[in-house]
């Protein structure tokens, strides 16, 4: 199966840019979907699932400053997406065509000299134009787990010479999902409530390798420090407050040959 992708880049000025790319895409039935027996029949005849993409955006960095945007419109297409059918022979089908497309919005700013604050917005519509009966695809709803609304902010900043700290969080609006609980009746679609989640990471190279010598770094990492309990899955709870310590090992290098 051949893609292709394409793009080009226009330097307006020291300080902007647009750029712009196009493509396809292509993703292989799983083998449950080519070959499964018993309660489903699987299809050895399904084509790989296509999509066609494009984007465009622009960046700019503020004269005479260390901030910097980007914006970017992106548009895709899927068709011959694979759908399970109970009423056919063999169950899955090429069927579902789908669209996404959205708008996404980048700034960065080194507020000083190892400190640099980001910031990540995305708006993204998403529709089922052909359902083809598959719950999952229903005609004319938003594709499930999509969400319409996301954003990211982080703050990195280096601690001397050997270590790292970073903040972030990152922020998911509701989507739409299938709630399988009510089995052996159909799945129902629900809403899932938006949920934010906050992170942090330090690492501290205790040992730097230093003419060929051993490479010790001593890693912490917290997740969901707000224990948001928002569920990613219908009906799949989230892990609470979490906390990994780690280090990694290694031989130094003995500089370039």
């Amino acid at each position: 199966f051949a893609t292709w992708r394409a793009g080009a880049a226009w330097r307006l000025d020291e300080a902007t840019r647009l750029r712009a790319s196009a493509g396809t895409g292509f993703k292989e039935p799983t083998f449950f979907e080519t070959y499964a027996t018993g309660f489903v029949t699987g299809n050895p005849d399904l084509r790989p699932e296509r999509s066609f993409s494009w984007e465009g955006g622009i960046e700019h960095t503020v004269p005479g400053t260390s901030l910097s945007l980007a914006v970017t419109y992106f548009d895709q297409r899927f068709r011959d997406l694979v759908v399970y059918d109970f009423t056919r022979t063999p169950n899955y089908v090429n069927i579902a065509a789908a669209q996404a497309n959205g708008v996404e919005v980048g700034v960065e700013w080194i507020v000083r000299s190892g400190v640099v604050a980001s910031l990540a917005y995305t708006y993204l519509d998403t529709r089922v134009l052909d359902g083809g009966g598959d719950p999952t695809f229903e005609t004319g709803k938003r594709l499930i787990r999509r969400p319409a609304n996301a954003a990211t902010v982080r703050l990195a900043s280096r601690l001397g010479r050997r270590g790292t700290a970073t903040l972030g969080a990152r922020l998911v609006g509701d989507r739409d999902d299938l709630d399988f609980s009510p089995y052996p009746a159909p799945p129902g679609r629900v809403t899932l409530h938006p949920y934010t989640r906050v992170q942090a990471a330090v690492e501290y190279a205790v040992l730097q390798g230093r003419g060929g010598g051993p490479e010790l770094t001593l890693e912490a990492q917290g997740e969901n420090l707000l224990a948001d309990p928002g569920r990613e899955i219908a009906n799949f709870p989230v892990r609470g407050r979490t906390l990994f310590f780690g280090m990694r090992l290694g031989a130094g290098s003995q500089g370039p040959r």
